[in-house]
């Protein structure tokens, strides 16, 4: 039994004709007939008076009526529900996000929406915190996607939290933690640690884990970029803590055999990822639908429910 059987059903206990239920249906007269007569066999039960003018429906008929009329209208409201759901889906967001989460993000972001919903067109910026908040305050921006919480000191913003990304750890395969599987915090020497420049969120993130939130880096330990971090990581200078995305970007490959990754032993660190717009907004519909879809997805991006363990380059490598 299917719901196209039903709206047989319905159709021809609504127009009493075999020939005007087929006209309504679409289809021909036996068609009509032989799918009523398939109906009828599955259920087991007789549906309808043959040979009254206009066709009759038995007692039992009546009452499969009734459910057949409740479920192509449930069916009917949950098409009407996805088409919502999918038209909120369409236009232009203009995004900002941070350095240490856009390059990172972004690529499996925009090729995942891209193929399932084409009414939507995110155009992506990158910048840092204060001057994104700035942009979107200006209207320059229509929301954020920005690890939490965020310095605002006033309810002009909803915030919708998505999702947790864990951090891992990034090792030259010299330094001595590379015998560990798994790190811990109090292995994190703050002599060895490399850090991004202050105006970098990842700064103040990366401190608080290592509980020295007050601590200043001379200027060789500090990088302005992911890559500069890693590139100084691949040279012996120093370990880093950095976001699981980068570890499955293929910035990494440029690093395999002189950086490793390890994860940290539980309970692992993670940063918060949000999506911020102005109570003003006038799409904040379809910013939430987009950030509902992004907290689904993400856990699949980043995996970070499972975390990184890599025994071997090729094992972190590996998808």
């Amino acid at each position: 039994m299917t719901l196209q059987d039903l709206r047989y059903l319905v159709a021809l206990a609504e127009k009493g004709s075999f020939i005007r239920a087929a006209e309504f249906c679409c289809i021909g007269q036996s068609t009509l007939s032989t799918q009523i007569i398939k109906l009828e066999s599955s259920l087991g039960v007789k549906l309808f008076e043959r040979g009254k003018h206009p066709v009759c429906l038995t007692l039992f008929g009546e009452q499969i009526l009734k459910k057949a009329q409740a479920a192509i209208f449930n069916a009917n409201e949950i098409k009407q529900l996805a088409k919502q759901h999918n038209d909120l889906l369409s236009g232009l967001v203009r995004l900002g996000s941070v350095p240490t989460l856009a390059p990172f993000l972004f690529p499996h972001m925009l090729s995942e929406f891209r193929s399932r919903f084409l009414g939507l067109r995110i155009c992506p910026f990158e910048d840092y915190t204060e001057q994104l908040l700035d942009q979107l305050r200006q209207s320059w921006l229509d929301a954020l996607l920005v690890p939490l919480p965020l310095p605002l000191h006033n309810s002009d913003f909803e915030i919708m939290e998505l999702f947790k990304e864990s951090f891992i750890v990034a090792l030259s395969p010299h330094s001595i933690l590379m015998e560990k599987r798994e790190i811990v915090v109090e292995d994190l020497s703050t002599d060895e640690l490399l850090v991004l420049e202050r105006r970098n969120c990842l700064h103040d993130q990366v401190l608080a884990i290592c509980g020295d939130s007050n601590i200043k880096y001379p200027e060789e330990r500090i990088a302005s970029s992911i890559p500069n971090l890693l590139s100084m990581v691949s040279v012996g200078k120093g370990i880093a803590v950095i976001p699981q995305f980068v570890g499955r970007h293929e910035l990494f490959a440029h690093y395999a055999g002189t950086v490793i990754f390890r994860p940290f032993a539980s309970p692992r660190p993670a940063r918060s990822i949000g999506l911020v717009w102005p109570r003003s907004s006038q799409i904040k519909k379809t910013l939430r639908s987009f950030g509902e879809l992004v907290s689904v997805s993400a856990p699949k991006w980043c995996e970070a429910d499972r975390g990184f363990s890599f025994s071997s380059q090729e094992e972190a490598l590996s998808p």
